[in-house]
């Protein structure tokens, strides 16, 4: 009963209610234009724009030039007439071309506090370009995904799970990697309704004249108890280990004054199996761990010190956060003399000495503020790898406490990609949720996948296309199950069955470069040399930087036949 009238009192819809639809920024500039202007100026009201707005882009004069000895690429940044572009090119040892290709960039992805990556548009997918602006070190270098190798060229796809939350509303195809409709946003920047909810029963009982606050129809996070509000934050700044998606649900689908577990289960490892590193978006997790925290039981939330509507001018910041800082501490709690306290900068900053900025996992040249809240600065820990050879600890469950063993089996396996403690015990897990739930396509997926990656036998390889053609059956989107299938049947000598395979793959995720290798390998090798160009040359739009592909295009003779 006391959650009932609590959420009815946040403004959230009951159950039986028609739930209230988006209806976008602009209605709510008309009653709170303070709020929305300022708003509009902070980090997150600014996560995404058009190239050459307020990103690095505008003040470009001419063609910048960047050389990565990473994937010893030579890269381009310059404008035609009011577009912006991206040029990729690659030489030999003797300084020969190899490939040159560029595209035009669509958006601009980024605040501008640690840098700007750009997106860009091929028919209904966005991927991400290979080049990032960091504006910490005011330089070009390589984008998240591409300096680890994970991509290359203009390969990496743009998710749902990515735009989510650096977009108001992202607009996708269901059931795709990286399509998205026309316009590809709904609204592009983060709005009032991320975290106040739907508005348009809002609007209309305030265009009604309704003034009682718990008749309004909106939430207001700090009406909400600790967990319903701190969600509310959480959905992009609760990263975790691994997410999984509850059944049915997708990234959209959360709204605020909603518990965020029921959307999306997220988990990590042990906080000191992390590393000195931590991710740009685990201030949530961080947070929580902090004693500052833990002794609140549960009041100290982001909004406590963070105003969402409006953020401290920099050289305000210091007393800013100290006057959070106090009102739970007193000033002459802290143990360091004055004359180190003054030797701060700024002077007399508590966020300097416990919550120092550290470099973020994964993304070259930023930093950000360590949210644990540590009384001591923080040792210098073991590395990463040392780390991630400890014995696995239990993953710990951060946004609620009821588990199915498909949620768990599918957290253990995305731990396990980068933490290989936890390999056995995720398989295991896998293994019980696949009997449980036979038809899950997650579980087919992801199991499928493993078996295939260390099947010895003949036995384990049956196994494992049994799975992934379960996967396929119930409806998989990914070109790599796909891919992966169609390896499986042409070692089992079903040739036509693998290229069906592939063909439906590449369709899903055309930048999947290994799947057109493979099927340009079967059309050549089985006489069609034109139909080999032609899948060669498609993934080399995606990709021009494969040098597979490219030798492929080499041997392709002048003869033409039609495939079968």
């Amino acid at each position: 009963m006391i959650a009932v009238v609590l959420l009815l009192f946040a403004g959230v819809p009951s159950p039986s209610e028609p739930a209230p639809a988006y209806v976008g920024d602009e209605p709510c500039s008309v009653c709170h234009e303070s709020e929305f202007q300022s708003f509009r100026r902070t980090a997150m009201g600014r996560t995404i724009g058009r190239p050459g707005g307020d990103d690095v882009l505008a003040g470009l004069a001419g063609t910048t030039e960047f050389y990565s000895p990473q994937v010893d690429r030579h890269y381009s940044v310059f404008r035609r007439g009011d577009r912006y572009f991206h040029r990729e090119t690659q030489k030999d040892s003797d300084g020969r071309l190899l490939y040159s290709a560029e595209e035009a960039l669509s958006h601009a992805v980024g605040s501008g506090l640690n840098g700007f990556s750009y997106l860009l548009r091929r028919g209904d997918r966005l991927y991400m370009s290979p080049l990032t602006y960091y504006t910490r070190k005011t330089r070009w270098d390589l984008s998240p995904g591409y300096a680890r190798g994970t991509f290359s060229s203009f390969s990496r796809p743009v998710t749902v799970e990515c735009l989510v939350c650096h977009s108001g509303r992202p607009n996708p195809v269901p059931g795709t990697v990286n399509a998205y409709r026309d316009p590809p946003f709904l609204s592009l920047h983060i709005g009032c309704e991320r975290c106040h909810g739907p508005g348009s029963e809002h609007v209309e009982r305030a265009g009604d004249g309704e003034t009682d606050p718990s008749k309004l129809a909106i939430v207001n996070p700090a009406r909400l108890t600790g967990t319903l509000r701190d969600n509310i934050c959480d959905q992009c700044h609760l990263r975790g280990d691994a997410r999984v998606l509850r059944p049915g649900k997708t990234h959209l689908d959360f709204r605020a004054g909603e518990p965020l577990d029921e959307t999306v289960a997220v988990f990590s490892v042990p906080l000191e199996y992390q590393g000195e590193a931590f991710s740009g978006i685990s201030q949530g997790e961080r947070m929580r761990a902090s004693r500052c925290w833990e002794e609140s039981r549960g009041a100290l939330g982001c909004i406590s010190c963070h105003n969402p509507h409006a953020e401290p001018e920099p050289e305000q910041r210091a007393d800013h956060y100290r006057r959070s800082c106090l009102g739970c501490h007193q000033q002459e709690s802290c143990a360091a003399p004055p004359e180190s306290r003054q030797s701060t900068d700024p002077p007399d900053d508590c966020i300097s000495c416990h919550m120092p900025a550290s470099p973020l996992e994964g993304v070259p040249h930023s930093i950000g503020t360590d949210h644990r809240i540590s009384r001591f600065p923080p040792k210098s820990p073991a590395s990463l790898d040392e780390l991630k050879d400890r014995p696995g600890g239990e993953l710990k469950h951060l946004t609620g406490s009821e588990l199915t063993t498909r949620t768990k089996a599918l957290a253990y396996a995305q731990v396990a990609r980068f933490y290989t403690q936890y390999r056995q015990e995720g398989f295991r897990l896998l293994q019980q949720a696949i009997r449980e739930y036979p038809d899950d396509l997650d579980l087919n997926e992801t199991l499928g996948l493993i078996r295939l990656r260390v099947s010895q036998s003949g036995e384990s390889l049956a196994a494992a296309a049994l799975l992934l053609q379960k996967a396929v059956d119930l409806g998989s989107a990914s070109g790599v199950v796909h891919h992966n299938l169609a390896r499986i049947r042409l070692r089992q000598g079903q040739v036509q069955a693998a290229v069906e395979l592939l063909r439906k793959g590449i369709e899903f995720e055309p930048h999947h470069s290994p799947a057109s290798a493979l099927l340009a390998e079967i059309y050549l090798r089985s006489g069609y040399p034109d139909q080999a160009r032609k899948v060669a040359e498609g993934a080399l739009a995606y990709n021009p930087g494969d040098a597979e592909l490219r030798r492929m295009l080499e041997q392709v003779s002048g003869d033409s036949k039609s495939p079968r």
